[in-house]
């Protein structure tokens, strides 16, 4: 979409701002282009569960795409300042459909994401606590020496252990473990 398009908008959210929530219209797609972005789903009883850190260079709400009146799959909730390319459904589906290698890109992207998340899975299921942290742990670090989080997010110990399945007191545990063997140095989390 050429730049100052009426269906391509840059959204800026604040650390801790709802981006969208699950049960909403899906009307559109979201293009990272700077901060982290925290994708959760709750349970009808309740219970959250975090799917996933998203920051620059990822889409989040690619459920505008489904049929009908597509609804969001999950709650996306900006982690630190965030600014993205708000990109309505309207516009989308057409490039899509028209483009060949936009499509090509756009359905890339999505297998990947699948894979990372698929890996995410099996690796929250197969292994223990202390290793599903250290995974998480690693990721975050990755990501921020990359530069692809402009500013470093402050994850709490209880977004750590809603990412990895454990109570925010199993993670300090481990996080006390790590730094004593060296692994982490500082206190941020």
């Amino acid at each position: 979409l050429p730049p100052g398009s009426a269906d391509r908008k840059i959204a800026r959210f604040t650390r801790n701002q709802i981006i969208f929530s699950q049960g909403d219209r899906s009307e559109a797609l979201f293009y990272i282009e700077k901060g982290c972005v925290k994708l959760t789903v709750t349970s009808q009883e309740g219970k959250e569960a975090i799917i996933g850190i998203f920051d620059r260079g990822d889409l989040i709400g690619e459920s505008c795409l489904g049929r009908g009146q597509p609804v969001r799959f999950g709650n996306a909730v900006a982690v630190t300042d965030t600014r993205a390319v708000k990109i309505d459904r309207k516009a989308l589906i057409p490039i899509l459909r028209t483009r060949a290698q936009a499509s090509y890109v756009f359905i890339t992207y999505l297998l990947a994401r699948n894979t990372r998340t698929r890996e995410d899975l099996v690796h929250n299921l197969l292994n223990s606590g202390e290793r599903r942290l250290a995974r998480v742990l690693s990721v975050l670090a990755q990501s921020e020496a990359k530069g692809r989080c402009h500013s470093s997010p402050k994850v709490s110990q209880q977004t750590l252990g809603e990412m990895i399945g454990a109570t925010r007191q199993q993670v300090n545990v481990l996080m006390q473990r790590y730094r004593k063997s060296g692994f982490v140095e500082n206190a941020d989390v």
